[in-house]
């Protein structure tokens, strides 16, 4: 993998994540790395069309029809952080990597800032990191985790 595999976009977005990774105290390659597998920086079929037409949300949804926008965030996660969040909201951008943002800064406390761990809770819960953590179960979020660090190391 190579930043070329991204085209334009591959910096298409970096003033916001370093605008919002700032803002919460994130490393900005850990939210752009995230989105890199999330959304391929917006190059997902799905993503681009949200981010054309954010109010088309049901073409726009993950394909599993759960999460929207370039982080691809379900709205449950957001009402931490918006009571008001919606599909149509996270199909906006900048809405979604400073929603990004403000869970990966949220993770990171509650992980103490373990990036490895930050990385699986943003797939597989905080919760069933807690228990993979203790041991209870295996972890889900291990071929994640391998995607994330690739995407990591081109950055």
């Amino acid at each position: 993998m190579k930043p070329t595999d991204f085209g334009a976009n591959f910096y298409l977005y970096d003033d916001l994540f370093l605008k919002f990774s700032t803002l919460f105290g994130i490393p900005m390659p850990i939210p752009k790395a995230i989105c890199m597998v999330e959304s391929a920086l917006g190059l997902d079929v799905r993503v681009a069309r949200g981010l054309l037409n954010p109010s088309d949300v049901g073409n726009s949804a993950s394909r599993d029809g759960v999460s929207w926008g370039l982080m691809q965030m379900k709205p449950s996660t957001c009402l931490v952080y918006d009571s008001f969040a919606t599909p149509e909201k996270l199909n906006h951008a900048d809405y979604s990597i400073k929603l990004g943002c403000q869970h990966l800064a949220r993770l990171s406390n509650r992980l103490d800032q373990d990036e490895y761990n930050i990385v699986r809770a943003w797939n597989q819960g905080l919760r069933a990191t807690r228990l993979q953590i203790a041991g209870e179960i295996p972890g889900r979020a291990e071929e994640y985790l391998t995607r994330y660090l690739t995407c990591k190391s081109i950055l």
